[in-house]
């Protein structure tokens, strides 16, 4: 099998299990069923992954990127810097409420710890999210939109903030009288960052 083959057939493979995944559930999806799904043989899946565990993993790693993509891809459009940030936080709520939350609850529900630990080291790594992040408030810095703290203190904060918000829009799940929009969370949590920063 040529390179190319083998990594079209993993990603076919990791698009067929996303689909499956989000549609019902870790427990209800077995390998056969994905490589079914991709077009492929019964024993393709266990070519390109350890078991269902790993396929898993990697499934949820790829929709992490994908939503660092898309965070990322919010904070490059233009506008204020309260714009953008609200912009960005927007885009991280909507994306966890929706399909992204149903992989986070088979994640803790179903991984083991090792699986778990293994995973929240490299893509849920926060010290990678904020490095990632000084660049673009180091530029709003010197545009003059906050000046109190570093570039690497304002990351750190946007990015303490949002996953506190994250954990809180997970708590929400099961109390709907408390549900807010993506909008008026992004609002609050924007303006207490900048009064914090400025």
């Amino acid at each position: 099998m040529t390179a190319k083959a083998e990594i079209s057939g993993r990603e076919t493979l990791l698009e067929a299990a996303c689909q499956l995944f989000l549609e019902d559930g870790y427990d209800a999806v077995s390998m056969q069923q994905i490589a079914e799904a991709a077009g492929m043989t019964k024993g393709a899946p266990y070519y390109h992954f350890r078991n269902k565990d790993d396929l898993f993993m990697q499934v949820f790693v790829l929709s992490i990127e994908r939503m660092k993509a898309g965070f990322a891809s919010q904070l490059e459009i233009e506008g204020t810097l309260d714009e953008r940030l609200k912009r960005a936080m927007v885009y991280i709520f909507r994306t966890t409420q929706g399909d992204l939350s149903r992989l986070f609850s088979d994640f803790e529900r179903y991984l083991s710890v090792s699986c778990k630990a293994d995973l929240k080291m490299s893509a849920l790594d926060h010290g990678n999210m904020v490095s990632g992040l000084i660049p673009f408030f180091d530029e709003a810095a010197a545009r003059g939109e906050f000046s109190r703290v570093t570039s690497a203190r304002a990351a750190y904060l946007f990015i303490l903030l949002t996953m506190g918000q994250l954990q809180w829009i997970r708590f929400q799940q099961f109390t709907p009288e408390l549900i807010e929009t993506p909008e008026s969370m992004a609002d609050e949590l924007v303006g207490v960052l900048l009064d914090g920063i400025r």
